[in-house]
């Protein structure tokens, strides 16, 4: 992994300018902000949208915990995020943003059962390890300040289209 400084933004307003890019105003004006800084990620704007944060080893504490006793349970019915910002990045692949989209969240190893990646279908499809949700990612035609967006390619592979 590179240095972190490569990935810092010198200012803080710009970044959390950045991050509220990645849904409409409607959404993402009450979020919580989370900005990149030496030591992780910290909170940078208080949300009003009732996000209960956690430090970085409270995570992995209550994860490692969870895997243990089998708690771990399938993403809860329409789990998604948005993924539309023109500033957005999705791989070192991508060379830059993808295509605006949404992901939802779904049972591991579930992505042929959603259909994804077959022929006319819009769904992208990634499955994680057995202990990770699998990822559909679907297409929009819009980017979060309302302007349009690229047609897809024919082949939808965030790791292989351009912008």
């Amino acid at each position: 992994m590179a240095p972190v400084e490569q990935y810092l933004i010198a200012n803080r307003d710009a970044e959390v300018a950045l991050a509220r890019t990645a849904a409409p105003p409607s959404i993402s004006a009450a979020a919580e902000v989370l900005i990149l800084g030496r030591r992780g990620y910290e909170t940078a704007v208080r949300g009003t949208n009732g996000f209960a944060s956690a430090t970085r080893q409270q995570v992995i504490d209550k994860t490692r915990a969870a895997f243990a006793s089998h708690r771990f349970v399938d993403p809860e019915a329409g789990s998604f995020s948005f993924m539309l910002s023109k500033e957005g990045y999705v791989s070192d692949a991508a060379l830059g943003p993808w295509l605006p989209h949404l992901m939802f969240f779904v049972r591991s190893g579930q992505a042929a059962t959603w259909g994804a990646g077959l022929e006319g279908s819009p769904v992208v499809g990634v499955n994680g390890s057995a202990i990770e949700p699998t990822v559909l990612m679907i297409p929009v035609r819009r980017w979060s300040d309302g302007s349009a967006a690229p047609p897809p390619a024919s082949e939808l592979r965030p790791e292989s289209a351009t912008p």
